[in-house]
């Protein structure tokens, strides 16, 4: 993938079962699983994967996410100094982190990112004024109108996709990150044997075969070849 995701991290609300599912499924845990806080569990929030953009400075960046209407739900740094990891609602509504570029972390899993939010057409143009990232409009695909993003122009095969929370019954604002597998059939079947949850096999706009799944606590994801 070459968006500019560095870094995920799991939050659930059962850190020991998540941690043995995604070892049997994945082997090695590339990122780190930590509990839901109390403050999420407040505001009703389930079990999720949170995927963190690398940018040279979270200061910088938060405050354009901001003008864009983003808000900020968790940050561990001053606010006049932001230096740490901070979360924040983006401006689809969709939660999403910012981090410091850290060029030591362990190889990127993910494949492949789908983000689902109302108005598309303003939320992604928002993150490509941000963070310079590339699309294109397609009008027909599986999911009906959406954006493909590429990290740079050089790019040619999309890295991700924006859809409309319209075409999407029962979708609320999210991203959805794909894990990279060798097998989808092995993976599906394998998340099946684990009681996670698999919604259905099919192409992605790059034509690799993908899943979205759910792992026993709710959190969604998808895997993909």
């Amino acid at each position: 993938m070459t968006l500019s995701f560095g870094y995920f991290e799991l939050r659930t609300t059962d850190v020991n079962d998540a941690q043995l599912f995604y070892r049997a499924l994945f082997g090695q845990l590339a990122y780190p699983i930590v509990s839901l806080s109390p403050q999420a569990k407040t505001h009703g929030a389930p079990a999720h994967w949170l995927g963190f953009i690398s940018v040279p400075s979270v200061k910088e960046s938060l405050g354009k996410f901001m003008l864009a209407g983003a808000q900020v739900i968790n940050s561990k740094s001053n606010a006049s100094d932001l230096t740490d990891p901070v979360t924040i609602k983006g401006p689809g509504g969709e939660v999403v982190g910012l981090k410091v570029s850290n060029n030591g972390h362990n190889p990127n899993l993910v494949g492949y990112a789908q983000l689902i939010v109302p108005n598309p057409a303003n939320v992604i143009s928002a993150y490509a004024d941000i963070l310079g990232w590339q699309y294109w409009y397609k009008p027909k695909s599986e999911h009906g109108p959406a954006h493909h993003l590429i990290a740079s122009e050089s790019e040619k095969t999309p890295s991700g996709i924006v859809v409309d929370t319209k075409d999407l019954p029962g979708s609320h604002p999210h991203w959805l990150y794909f894990f990279q597998v060798s097998s989808l059939t092995n993976a599906v079947d394998e998340i099946r044997r684990l009681s996670g949850d698999v919604f259905g096999v099919y192409t992605l706009p790059t034509g690799r075969k993908a899943a979205v799944c759910h792992d026993r606590q709710g959190a969604a994801f998808g895997v993909c070849e």
